[in-house]
Protein backbone atom coordinates (compact mmCIF):
# COMPACT_ATOMS: atom_id res chain seq x y z
CA UNK A 1 0.00 0.00 0.00
CA UNK A 2 2.68 2.33 0.73
CA UNK A 3 4.51 1.55 -2.45
CA UNK A 4 1.27 2.66 -4.02
CA UNK A 5 0.63 5.95 -2.45
CA UNK A 6 4.51 6.74 -2.25
CA UNK A 7 4.49 6.25 -6.22
CA UNK A 8 0.99 8.39 -6.35
CA UNK A 9 2.54 11.26 -4.53
CA UNK A 10 0.89 11.12 -1.58
CA UNK A 11 4.71 11.22 0.04
CA UNK A 12 8.10 10.75 -0.55
CA UNK A 13 8.84 8.26 2.28
CA UNK A 14 6.64 5.94 4.21
CA UNK A 15 7.10 8.19 7.36
CA UNK A 16 5.33 10.95 4.93
CA UNK A 17 2.38 8.03 4.45
CA UNK A 18 2.45 7.03 8.32
CA UNK A 19 1.15 10.43 8.72
CA UNK A 20 -2.23 9.78 7.06
CA UNK A 21 -5.14 8.77 9.26
CA UNK A 22 -5.92 4.64 8.76
CA UNK A 23 -9.64 6.18 6.97
CA UNK A 24 -7.43 8.55 4.20
CA UNK A 25 -5.05 5.24 3.39
CA UNK A 26 -7.79 3.52 2.30
CA UNK A 27 -9.30 6.04 0.64
CA UNK A 28 -5.85 7.42 -1.19
CA UNK A 29 -5.21 3.54 -1.76
CA UNK A 30 -9.00 2.65 -3.38
CA UNK A 31 -8.90 6.01 -5.49
CA UNK A 32 -5.38 4.60 -6.92
CA UNK A 33 -6.49 1.32 -7.68
CA UNK A 34 -9.47 2.49 -9.60
CA UNK A 35 -7.24 5.37 -11.27
CA UNK A 36 -4.89 2.02 -12.37
CA UNK A 37 -7.81 -0.22 -13.49
CA UNK A 38 -9.27 2.75 -15.72
CA UNK A 39 -5.48 3.32 -17.59
CA UNK A 40 -5.68 -0.26 -18.24
CA UNK A 41 -9.05 -0.62 -19.05
CA UNK A 42 -7.51 2.58 -21.52
CA UNK A 43 -4.56 0.85 -22.88
CA UNK A 44 -7.03 -2.85 -23.57
CA UNK A 45 -9.23 -0.26 -25.76
CA UNK A 46 -6.08 0.65 -27.57
CA UNK A 47 -4.36 -2.67 -28.15
CA UNK A 48 -7.32 -3.62 -29.52
CA UNK A 49 -8.09 -0.82 -32.02
CA UNK A 50 -4.37 -1.21 -33.31
CA UNK A 51 -4.87 -5.09 -33.11
CA UNK A 52 -8.03 -4.24 -35.49
CA UNK A 53 -7.00 -1.73 -37.72
CA UNK A 54 -8.58 0.05 -40.29
CA UNK A 55 -11.40 2.86 -39.27
CA UNK A 56 -11.16 2.02 -35.52
CA UNK A 57 -7.59 2.54 -35.43
CA UNK A 58 -8.20 5.52 -37.30
CA UNK A 59 -11.81 6.65 -34.90
CA UNK A 60 -9.35 5.59 -32.08
CA UNK A 61 -6.24 7.85 -33.28
CA UNK A 62 -8.57 10.83 -33.49
CA UNK A 63 -10.06 10.66 -30.08
CA UNK A 64 -6.82 10.51 -28.69
CA UNK A 65 -5.83 13.95 -30.29
CA UNK A 66 -8.66 15.98 -29.01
Amino acid sequence: MYATLIAAGYGKTPDDIGRYTQRQLHLFYREEEARERRKRRGRLHDNNAAFVGGSAAKKQAKALED
